[in-house]
């Protein structure tokens, strides 16, 4: 077979467990005589960056080549491109997938983003298998740091979904509905493991101590037991302030990552995995039981199946609420519960007081591990791919209606009973009375109220093909366009003359108000901060075309969910969504919602009864972990929040060719508070970032005089 791995994370080297996997996972079929190629990104896109990985691999005595885009190199019979210099992922992965014309492609959750997922599952012959090896990066069930019902129907796309545990397979056919199967796609470095769990050896060990590992626990223990050394190796999801708090402590020495770890493990008395979010599995604690080295391990997600029903597995209190947001490192911020540290106590203080427990635990902790490991070979995922392979590819869904022709005739003929018996009118109908609404609006009626609601808007507009439906919130099908529509029975009577050209509408609001300056282009890269229920985003998708990329921030939940519909009922495949408020620092904020929702506002302080808690994070912090380094045009319209989010934006700034900025004086003007009166701060931020200023100060309209158009002179 002809196999392309989609790795959304740095490749080789690389110390998390996911990227080891993927890694052992390749060079194991390869070894099997299959053709492979990962296409992989670099830790970030720049030329420091990609002159590091060379030099990386250089001191590892691998030769690699340098091109326009990235760095190419072999290793174990797997050819490896990894993406350093462009940050166009999808475009650049696309045309692997053009290449090297696999029969299938391996995605994963390292790409929660779905930026190689999404041309992966467009391609024509490929078939897709998605790799689950983390629930916290699925978007849905009650493990997920960002739930979506669109990338959930994206994730079912798959021709085949292979989860890393039974843990993640049980969850990811509970909660996402998918038909997914466990399989061995964790497997091990070598078939020989030297013995290294003495009881004399120096350090309790916990690699990439962090907030959602559990560093609090390890903290904790290392306070409990000056005496005994502990060893602290961060990876991926250790901050500065983790490696503060670690290095505050006299008795923990903070370790590198090492290639081989051997090198770590044979220092190391006791590991611990005090995980504290939903683990999809550790490598970690099968690396250190087959090497003879007792696991103190937290009871959560895959960890039991993990250590193979051997000492210890303790209790914790796992995260069960994730913010809307990202830390410094773009590791989701978890709401950290406090952990009742006892039985961890107990636990550590007998392993390292009672030399025949440990040595007895030693023991039987390698065997079963060995015997575990002895099994551990690619042959199942294998044979499963070429299952898939043999399989007719599946297609991708198009969008259903809301209701089967059986049911639109039943619903039909209750609706006549309700009309005492005659056709509907011809005459241009009476919209639904609030009383209807109320006792039609519910989870057991809501099928009559839109087969009621569909035919009243079509006596209103004769000729025009149109259906309201229900899928989460209302949403109104005119001709092929899709609008979510959450407020569509709170108003006495729609506004049906807009209905037939407000796709049109989009379309002229963004060439007036947006691109008076900016010209956009097929293949533009276009961020929307404060992207609202999705007008401009469908302008934007449609002007950047499908080479394009369209990043939409909206942090208002109602607003963000029918911001999501739009995108997904009208396939705008181009667009990701995000739930935040831009900020120049982490930070949780309240949004109000207005009866005019297009007013909603982010204010600090205590919630009220119309507000919402959302999440602020700095949109540089945001396109950084998404590999984005470049933007054609940005759009900001939030309503007077300029002067926090302006300042998280400085770095992409930099490399942004033309932005505009609706500055929202006139709110000001209308005694609705000073903080909404930002016009010359935008205009001095905009100026020193190196634009030049242009606006309509004569334009009749009292809002377009406050648009900030900054341009740069080619």
């Amino acid at each position: 077979m002809r196999i392309l791995l989609a790795h959304n994370s740095p490749y080789y080297p690389a110390f998390g467990g996911g990227d080891k996997s993927n890694r052992l996972l390749m060079e194991s079929l390869a070894s099997r005589g299959h053709s492979v190629l990962v296409a992989a990104r670099g830790d970030r896109f720049s030329r420091e960056a990609h002159e590091h990985l060379l030099a990386e691999l250089a001191v590892r005595g691998m030769s690699a080549i340098a091109d326009a885009a990235g760095v190419r190199f072999r290793r174990n019979g797997v050819e490896v491109h990894v993406l350093t210099l462009d940050p166009h992922v999808r475009t650049w992965f696309a045309s692997h997938i053009t290449a090297f014309d696999p029969d299938v492609i391996l995605t994963s959750t390292d790409d929660p983003a779905h930026l190689m997922l999404e041309p992966a599952l467009a391609g024509a012959r490929a078939r897709v298998v998605y790799l689950v090896r983390a629930t916290v990066a699925l978007p849905f069930g009650p493990d997920t740091s960002f739930a979506s019902a669109m990338k959930t129907g994206i994730l079912r796309q798959a021709d085949g979904v292979v989860a890393v545990s039974e843990y993640v397979a049980r969850y990811a056919r509970r909660w996402g509905g998918l038909e997914a199967v466990h399989l061995p796609v964790s497997l091990l470095e070598s078939a020989e493991f030297p013995f290294l769990g003495r009881f004399d050896n120096r350090f309790v060990t916990m690699v990439n101590p962090c907030a959602v590992k559990g560093i609090s626990i390890f903290l904790a223990l290392a306070r409990l037991f000056p005496e005994t050394g502990f060893a602290a190796v961060p990876t991926w999801g250790t901050t500065p302030g983790d490696l503060l708090a670690l290095r505050k402590l006299p008795n923990v020495s903070v370790l590198p990552a090492a290639d081989n770890i051997d090198d770590i493990l044979r220092m190391t008395r006791i590991v611990l995995v005090p995980s504290l979010w939903a683990e999809a599995r550790s490598r970690m604690i099968l690396e250190a039981m087959a090497r003879g080295i007792p696991v103190m391990a937290s009871q959560v997600g895959g960890l039991a199946e993990a250590i193979l029903g051997m000492d210890y597995l303790l209790p914790v209190q796992p995260v069960v609420h994730y913010q809307s947001a990202v830390n410094e490192l773009m590791v989701p911020a978890a709401e950290i519960p406090e952990q009742d540290i006892a039985p961890w106590r107990a636990a550590l203080d007998r392993l390292l007081s009672d030399r025949a427990h440990y040595e007895s635990l030693s023991a039987r902790s390698r065997e079963r591990a060995l015997a575990y490991a002895a099994g551990l070979t690619c042959l199942p995922f294998e044979a499963y791919l070429e299952k898939i392979v043999a399989s007719p590819k599946r297609g991708r869904p198009a969008p259903k209606p809301a209701l089967s022709p059986e049911r639109r005739k039943l619903l039909a003929l209750r609706l006549r009973r309700k009309l005492g018996g005659a056709a509907p009118p011809s005459a241009p109908a009476a919209w639904l009375t609030q009383a209807e609404i109320q006792e039609l609006d519910t989870s057991d009626h809501r099928a009559e109220l839109a087969l009621r609601a569909t035919e009243l808007a079509r006596q209103a507009l004769p000729g025009v093909d149109l259906e309201i439906f229900w899928d989460g919130m209302w949403i109104r099908r005119v001709g092929a366009v899709y609008f979510p529509d959450p407020d569509l029975f709170r108003a006495p009577t729609p506004n049906w003359r807009r209905w037939p050209g407000l796709a049109d509408q989009y379309l002229r609001d963004a060439a007036d108000y947006w691109f008076h300056v900016y010209n956009p282009r097929p293949g533009d890269i276009i961020a929307d901060i404060g992207a609202g229920r999705g007008e401009d985003v469908f302008a934007f998708s449609k002007a950047v075309g499908p080479e394009g990329r369209v990043w939409a921030l909206e942090p208002h939940p109602v607003s963000f969910q029918a911001l999501e519909k739009l995108c997904s009922w009208n396939r705008l495949s181009n667009v990701t969504a995000l739930p935040y408020a831009c900020t120049d620092a982490p930070v949780q904020l309240q949004i109000e919602t207005l009866p005019v929702w297009e007013s909603n506002y982010i204010r600090p302080g205590e919630a009220s009864h119309t507000s919402y808690a959302v999440q602020g994070v700095p949109f540089d912090s945001l396109m950084a972990a998404r590999g984005v380094d470049r933007l054609d045009f940005l759009k900001m319209n939030i309503e007077g929040a300029e002067r926090t989010a302006l300042p998280g934006c400085r770095a992409m700034l930099a490399h942004t060719r033309f932005v505009c900025i609706a500055a929202h004086d006139f709110r000001a003007a209308r005694g609705e508070g000073e903080h909404f009166r930002t016009l010359e701060f935008v205009k001095r931020f905009l100026g020193d970032a190196g634009f030049e200023i242009l606006t309509r100060a004569n334009d009749p309209r009292y809002y377009v005089p406050y648009h900030v158009h900054g341009f740069r002179r080619e």
